[in-house]
């Protein structure tokens, strides 16, 4: 009887810390820690209405323990408050200067990334991290970043979606990735798909011995942003040889600065997509992929170029 006393009681310590690692939306200045309050209210000066605000506590993520945030979004500024012991760190990202959104998750483990030039001038990067379990309430700030219509209109056409059909028979995994990627009003131009490359080195012990190369990875143009789908070398495989989770990188065109294809090696080549204000994206792609790769450079040219005209 004490067993399945102490039993349950473990259970219910455990569902209290994991609950605890979750994010939570703030309903009004009542629910703000005390550390924000005077930070948000001058945040909020002149404004009637109390905006989106979420707080994400500290937990341990994959590599170390993360810090408490408060973000919330306010006249097209996504706003990001960081407890540094008793201070608060503010940054403040503008939708306009944007320069790219990741968003990833690995199990319970998920973050979204924010690079681009903040209110204060300065090109600069800022993670949130917080419990897979509490992702949708994030999904409101990753939408107004992309600015995607409201979320009970976002699904893209049936006839976009379809057009990743054909990764069925190669990755279901990134057919459904990329079709829920779409927002309302993208057309698909182009795409790109790569399997995980691995080569062969000296073997241990009589043991096949393998080196990863990249990891799988789509690549798709659309009529507004260029979205890049990896899955992050940190996560472990299902049974089936995937790995759990995945990475979602949402670029804006007007972040695109060009892109070039050139031979990385004999077996593959290298595309470089470079990047506004600063920075790029690398991603290698297997000899054979050539052609779908070529077609993705040449036409990722002629919609820059029709956007920069």
């Amino acid at each position: 009887m004490s067993t399945d006393l102490h039993s349950q009681s473990s259970m219910a310590t455990g569902a209290r810390q994991t609950m605890a690692s979750w994010a939570r939306v703030l309903e009004s200045y009542a629910d703000v820690p005390e550390i924000y309050q005077d930070t948000l209210k001058s945040l909020l000066e002149g404004r009637r209405t109390f905006p989106y605000v979420v707080l994400t506590p500290s937990f341990t993520g994959l590599d170390e323990r993360t810090t408490e945030k408060l973000v919330c979004e306010v006249d097209d500024v996504v706003y990001i408050l960081e407890r540094a012991g008793d201070e608060v760190v503010v940054e403040g990202y503008p939708v306009d200067t944007i320069r790219d959104v990741e968003v990833g998750n690995i199990l319970l483990y998920s973050w979204i990334t924010l690079d681009g030039v903040t209110t204060g001038g300065k090109t600069s990067a800022s993670t949130i991290e917080f419990n897979t379990a509490t992702a949708d309430r994030f999904a409101p700030f990753v939408d107004k970043l992309r600015r995607a219509p409201r979320k009970t209109v976002r699904a893209a056409s049936h006839t976009e979606q379809a057009k990743f059909d054909a990764l069925a028979s190669a990755s279901y995994k990134f057919m459904n990735y990329a079709r829920s990627s779409l927002m309302s009003g993208e057309q698909v131009i182009s795409m790109a798909w790569q399997p995980e490359i691995r080569v062969s080195v000296a073997p241990f012990l009589h043991l096949p011995f393998y080196r990863m190369i990249t990891t799988a990875h789509l690549t798709v143009l659309t009529n507004k942003e260029l979205i890049l789908i990896r899955e992050d070398e940190r996560s472990s495989r299902t049974k089936k040889g995937m790995r759990y989770g995945g990475v979602w990188q949402y670029i804006p065109l007007r972040s695109v600065a060009g892109i070039a294809l050139e031979q990385h090696t004999e077996e593959l080549l290298a595309l470089t997509i470079a990047l506004l204000p600063g920075g790029r994206v690398d991603r290698l792609f297997a000899v054979s992929r050539r052609s779908e790769v070529e077609q993705l450079r040449d036409d990722m040219k002629r919609v820059i170029g029709q956007a920069i005209l």
